[in-house]
């Protein structure tokens, strides 16, 4: 996936080999900075840490080789995007013809994640209405045709564990003392049903200090004043509040409305089997997760919520099955919500 053009920056790199300073570039399929240069499909990781990239790629002689990049010229969660975009290229065209070489394409299928543009391998995977991308963590529809893109704002909570529109959040706390004053100051990602806890703690923190509790109410306001954020997902946050507090039948008609507006969705299925995880019914649970897989055959939040339920059911013969199916191994997520 060669650009018409290479990405030119300039980068600040520590390595193995020390400090330096000098210029990068991409062109859709190698990565330069400085004197290194490999194709992007080897590398190995790629994180933002700190406001730069740490990444970790195999150098000629098949060793790690470790860099923590500063970028200069270009916005540094561009170039993040851009970069795995053209290794997911790579690696599908890798898979695909590792599968025409074995007689097994049949099997084959992939897709461009319409929001960061990495390319979605599903391999051995029913075809289904929706796509999971595990690279933005974002659920979209194969028919896009009247969603106006507000899919791509959609992503598991990582405060609750539930399907939402997670966003930025700030916590202010004031205090004054006879002897001393302060302040504590944090920015959060959360979900309005998170930050209407969050918030109504802030208040009554604040509830003595002035200066602090005009900024709380307007946090307080901003988590229920989510009507223009969510569209058709409209009361997706009341019910994910419900089902957290194992309410479940009252959450259940405000799911039964968001499903009347958006009737396939993975998301808001894999949030009912939550809640039923969290009353402990965990045989309806994984007939929840299961509904959520046909809706997305891919979604890996309900492929690991089938995973817990068989864990807690104790039903290691299906769990079995299920890791075998899935290629997880002994390999275990981190858990969903904290």
């Amino acid at each position: 996936m060669k650009l018409s053009e290479p990405i030119e920056f300039t980068i600040q790199m520590q390595s193995e080999a020390g400090k330096l300073q000098g210029p990068g570039s991409f062109d859709g399929e190698r990565l330069q900075l400085g004197e290194q240069s490999f194709r992007v499909d080897e590398i190995l990781t790629l994180e933002i840490q700190s406001g730069g990239l740490f990444v970790t790629w195999v150098d000629k002689d098949l060793e790690p080789y470790f860099a923590d990049v500063q970028v200069y010229g270009i916005a540094i969660e561009e170039l993040k995007e851009m970069i795995n975009a053209g290794q997911t290229h790579l690696q599908a065209l890798a898979e695909k013809s590792r599968l025409i070489e074995a007689g097994q394409l049949d099997s084959y299928d992939d897709i461009a994640c319409p929001f960061c543009k990495a390319t979605i391998m599903l391999v051995d995977t029913q075809n289904s209405p929706q796509v999971y991308c595990e690279h933005c963590e974002t659920l979209f529809s194969r028919d896009r045709e009247g969603l106006d893109g507000i899919e791509r704002h959609f992503r598991v909570c990582k405060g609750c564990g539930m399907y939402s529109r997670p966003r930025s959040f700030s916590v202010f706390y004031f205090y004054f003392l006879v002897f001393t004053y302060g302040f504590h100051h944090d920015s959060v990602i959360r979900c309005s049903a998170c930050m209407r806890k969050a918030a109504w703690r802030m208040v009554a923190g604040n509830l003595f200090g002035l200066l602090a509790l005009p900024f709380a109410l307007y946090q307080l306001k901003r988590a229920y004043s989510t009507k223009s954020l969510t569209g058709a997902f409209e009361g997706l946050d009341d019910a994910n509040a419900l089902a957290s507090r194992k309410k479940l039948e009252l959450a259940l008609d405000k799911y039964d409305q968001v499903m009347d507006r958006v009737p396939v969705n993975a998301g808001v299925k894999f949030n009912i089997a939550r809640g039923l995880v969290l009353q402990q019914d965990y045989e309806h649970a994984r007939q929840m997760y299961e509904m959520s897989l046909e809706d997305c055959a891919n979604y890996w939040p309900s492929i690991m919520g089938m995973v817990e339920c068989l864990e807690l059911m104790g039903d290691e013969r299906q769990l079995a099955a299920t890791r075998e199916f899935w290629n997880l191994g002994d390999k275990f997520d981190e858990p969903l919500g904290e």
